[in-house]
């Protein structure tokens, strides 16, 4: 699914970059709005319009084509997960305990869609809007760029500074889930 996964992701970067380019139309109307205000910019303000829709459809395809890669996924891996636990000796069935199992079949792959689900087109976006907008406000205004560069920094050095600990923490989580999963099941068996 890598390269239905990709394409969304190309197509969420598209997206980006068209929301981007309204937001111009946009100003470059207001702009010409402020200059003569008896005359009204149509052809900025149908770039607007025009850039808006597709960003709109642009995104509304890279979600579907991340949620089709995802269903295909969370369907492969859970026939090759069945197809080896079958070939497993049922001892270690027994010793890994039914709640381990469940976790991973279930809870483990649900996550990995939801990643390449949602957050595929997201990540992508993430990536490109900032570049794009960096290159436009260099463009504009080189003291504006490195102003908001430096608030990204700031707020770059402040969150890695709260998520040190989130590795240990989500480990423990996934235990902790694994040890309910196992006594729910114990619990169900008598």
């Amino acid at each position: 699914v890598q390269g239905q996964i990709r394409f969304a992701m190309l197509l969420a970067a598209l997206t980006a970059a068209a929301a981007l380019g309204a937001l111009c139309a946009l100003a470059f109307t207001v702009h010409a709005l402020l200059l003569t205000p008896d005359h009204w910019p149509w052809q900025s303000l149908v770039l607007a319009t025009v850039l808006t829709v597709l960003a709109y459809f642009l995104r509304l395809t890279a979600f579907n084509q991340s949620h089709y890669a995802a269903f295909r996924l969370e369907t492969r891996l859970r026939t090759d997960l069945s197809e080896h636990l079958a070939r497993v000796p049922l001892g270690y069935i027994q010793q890994t305990g039914a709640g381990g199992l469940a976790k991973v079949m279930m809870g483990d792959v649900k996550a990995l869609h939801v990643f390449v689900a949602d957050s595929t087109p997201l990540y992508a976006r993430a990536y490109v809007s900032p570049v794009l907008t960096f290159m436009l406000l260099c463009w504009l205004d080189w003291h504006l760029a490195m102003a908001a560069t430096m608030v990204l920094a700031l707020g770059t050095t402040v969150l890695s500074l709260a998520m040190r600990n989130s590795g240990e923490m989500m480990r423990q989580y996934n235990e902790a889930g694994e040890n309910v999963s196992r006594a729910v099941v114990e619990y169900v068996q008598a």
